[in-house]
């Protein structure tokens, strides 16, 4: 939020930010986006984003913890968050926040191919 003030007796106007946009609630709907998100502050409940500040888990999405980089890799296809954490350093990557559709047909395209493996002669 700006609000305008005076510089006293200054000709122009300065304009000073009241608060800080980035510990506003973002209420925006960012599931389409490919984003870093970062884990709830201890003063917050919600994830953070180096764009939009604190930012809500979109309904219907899951958390993929990394392991499968098969699943990883057609789950990364679509939208996602890839959820990372600031160690000394370096910056961990903790898995990735997706839509639950797309991490359970990622699942089942896996299970269908380790079931049917190719063999090469």
């Amino acid at each position: 939020m700006l609000e305008l003030g005076s510089n006293l007796g200054m000709p122009h106007t300065i304009l000073k930010l009241v608060g800080s946009p980035m510990q506003m609630r973002n209420k925006q709907d960012h599931s389409a986006e490919i984003l870093w998100v970062y884990p709830p502050r201890p003063e917050s409940e919600n994830w953070w984003c180096h764009q939009y500040g604190d930012i809500e888990i979109p309904e219907g999405w899951e958390f993929l913890a990394p392991g499968d980089a098969f699943v990883t890799r057609q789950v990364k296809a679509g939208p996602h968050w890839v959820a990372r954490k600031r160690a000394k350093g370096y910056t961990k990557t903790l898995g990735i926040w997706a839509p639950k559709e797309n991490i359970e047909a990622a699942q089942k395209l896996a299970e269908e191919t380790s079931a049917h493996p190719t063999q090469l002669y």
